[in-house]
């Protein structure tokens, strides 16, 4: 069933498909942007379940790329 299969699927596995589909839509370059931001999501948030992501989880994300990674990257995965 695709609904139960959604609520099982985490952010890094969402991301990793996401990824394999602009890959074939958007030039290199942009894609490397994409698989860099990609990285720095999954490394906060990579094992959670898509359904249970709340807004403060992704808010809380944002923030630590913010402070670890640059203003410029949290920009970037806004």
């Amino acid at each position: 069933d695709e609904t139960l299969a959604g609520l099982e699927l985490t952010l890094k596995d969402f991301l990793e498909r996401w990824l394999t589909d602009k890959k074939k839509q958007v030039r290199p370059s942009t894609y490397l942007q994409y698989k860099r931001v990609c990285g720095h999501i999954t490394e906060l948030l990579g094992k959670a379940r898509i359904a249970k992501l709340r807004p403060l989880d992704i808010k809380d994300c944002l923030d630590d790329i913010d402070k670890t990674k640059g203003r410029a990257a949290a920009n970037k995965a806004r």
